[in-house]
């Protein structure tokens, strides 16, 4: 048994013209969601990237040094000590410089700040009073200083983030 399908009036009242005015929107529709797509595809990218590059920063030698001087501050004895040291203080003021920066970039949604605490949180949380520590001995002769707020919001994020240890 053969059936026949016949197209609608309608439709077989079109022209070429016709057709090729509905092609011609249905391949700008497609154009259009393919480049809405390729736009998120490659924003997400972007941030990926621009977090591999700061991660490759914070974790090269001069910035380590300035997180191991942190950590070695445990009372505002040891904060003296350091910020005595020109040394040791450049280096730390290169690790809380690129804290911030990292900071930045999460508070400007340039990364994202989940991946950033999951990846650096337990830095951040550790080095926080330390370096409250050494910033007020570093700039206590000073009206004014440099906080890094960056740095401090996304570091007490990622101490009240952290699991309890109750």
């Amino acid at each position: 048994m053969l059936i026949l399908v016949t197209a609608p009036d309608w439709l077989r009242s079109w022209e070429l013209r016709d057709w090729l005015a509905l092609c011609s929107a249905l391949l700008a529709v497609a154009a259009l969601m393919l480049g809405v797509v390729n736009y998120f595809h490659a924003q997400r990218r972007d941030k990926r990237d621009l977090f591999i590059r700061i991660h490759e920063e914070l974790i090269k030698p001069d910035a380590a040094e300035g997180r191991r001087h942190l950590y070695t501050i445990k009372d505002p004895s040891d904060a003296v000590a350091i910020a005595g040291d020109q040394e040791r203080s450049g280096a730390i003021y290169r690790a809380l410089a690129m804290f911030d920066l990292l900071a930045l970039y999460s508070e400007s949604e340039w990364i994202d700040e989940s991946q950033v605490l999951q990846e650096w949180g337990y830095s951040l949380r550790n080095t926080l009073d330390p370096a409250n520590m050494w910033i007020a001995e570093r700039y206590r002769d000073r009206e004014e200083w440099h906080s890094w707020e960056h740095y401090q919001r996304l570091a007490r994020a990622a101490k009240a983030a952290a699991p309890s240890t109750k």
